[in-house]
C-alpha cells in the first residue's frame, strides 16, 4: 500500500549478483518487452507485468545496484546501464500500470479507496477491505522500485499518475523529498529526487 510498500529484489547473497545471474535477469526482463509489444489485450500485458517483467526488473536492479555498491571501482559501464535500465523498463510498466489504473478509476470500489486513503486511519473496515483491493495494484511496488534505485523521472511520473487518478494529493512528492532530506541529515546531494523535482 502507499504507505507500506512491497518491496522485491532485495539484496541477497552474493552469488546473486555475479555476472551470469544478472544476465539471466536482464534477459528475462528484455523478453517481457519483446512479448509486451506483441500482447494485445490489456489483461495479458498486465499479468506479465505483475508476474514476470517487474519482478525480473526488481532482481536485475537489485543485483546491479550490489554490485555498484560493493565494490569500489564497479565493472566499466555498469552504472550506465543500471540508469538506462531503470528508465526504459520502468517506463513500460507506467504504462501498465496506468493503464490499469485507468480499467477501474469509473469503478465504485476505486473511488471509495480513494476516499479512504484521504481519511487515512479514520477509515472504516470496509474501506479497508477496499484498500487491500487497491493494494495489489502495479504502482505501489513500481513506486518503490523507483524510489530503490533512483530512478527520479520515474519516480516523479509515479507520483504524477497517482495524483491525476485521485488517489493520492501533491503531498505524494513531498513525502519522498522530506524522506530523502532526513536520510541526508539535511545535506542533499545535487543528483537527489528533491533537486530533480526543484529543477523541472
Amino acid at each position: 500500500m502507499p504507505e507500506e510498500t512491497r518491496h522485491y529484489g532485495a539484496a541477497g547473497p552474493s552469488w546473486m549478483s555475479a555476472d551470469d545471474c544478472r544476465a539471466a535477469w536482464q534477459q528475462i526482463a528484455e523478453a517481457c518487452l519483446l512479448l509486451r509489444s506483441h500482447l494485445t489485450e490489456t489483461s495479458q500485458r498486465l499479468q506479465l507485468a505483475h508476474h514476470v517483467h517487474l519482478p525480473a526488473l526488481q532482481h536485475l536492479l537489485s543485483a546491479m545496484r550490489d554490485v555498484i555498491t560493493r565494490s569500489s571501482r564497479p565493472p566499466a559501464g555498469v552504472q550506465e546501464e543500471y540508469g538506462r535500465l531503470a528508465a526504459e523498463h520502468g517506463a513500460s510498466l507506467l504504462q501498465d500500470a496506468a493503464d490499469e489504473l485507468d480499467s477501474h478509476r469509473n469503478a465504485d470500489w476505486f473511488m471509495q479507496a480513494a476516499a479512504a486513503l484521504a481519511a487515512g486511519p479514520t477509515a472504516d473496515e470496509s474501506s479497508q477491505e477496499t484498500l487491500a483491493v487497491v493494494g495489489r495494484l502495479l504502482i505501489w511496488p513500481l513506486e518503490a522500485l523507483a524510489q530503490r534505485h533512483h530512478a527520479h523521472e520515474l519516480l516523479y511520473n509515479v507520483c504524477e499518475l497517482l495524483l491525476t487518478v485521485g488517489l493520492v494529493g501533491r503531498q505524494r512528492l513531498l513525502r519522498w523529498m522530506q524522506q530523502e532530506v532526513q536520510e541526508a541529515h539535511g545535506a542533499v546531494p545535487a543528483d537527489s529526487f528533491t533537486f530533480y523535482v526543484m529543477e523541472r
